[in-house]
């Protein structure tokens, strides 16, 4: 594979991964599902052809790369964010739960309330 080539491989991997990013992030912010698998795997895809690149041309890519990492940041926090409210949801839904079958069953046995 020519050095040319090679390029062209490494600068469309990196835009297809910043658009997969970017249409996580979207999903996500909107409350939606993304699927993200083999995310990953083909992040280190494209490190391995960055690794290939001779060091120049690899130095030259940084701003990009850096743009991708602060995507996949941005998609972690939000990641985050969501599975603590849904974490917080779950708890409150548990706890009502509990007050509602400790309640019942004080009823059931014919206690009432003081």
């Amino acid at each position: 594979m020519s050095d040319m080539t090679h390029d062209l491989d490494v600068d469309a991997e990196l835009s297809r991964l910043q658009q997969r990013l970017e249409l996580g992030e979207t999903v996500v912010g909107q409350g939606g599902d993304a699927d993200l698998e083999g995310l990953d795997e083909e992040i280190e895809g494209l490190c391995a052809l960055v690794r290939g690149l001779p060091l120049e041309d690899g130095r030259k890519l940084r701003p990009k790369l850096e743009i991708l990492l602060e995507g996949v940041g941005r998609l972690q926090t939000l990641m985050r964010t969501r599975h603590d409210a849904m974490k917080d949801e779950m708890q409150d839904h548990s706890r009502r739960a509990q007050a509602t079958r400790a309640y019942g069953h004080r009823k059931a046995r014919g206690e009432t309330e003081r």
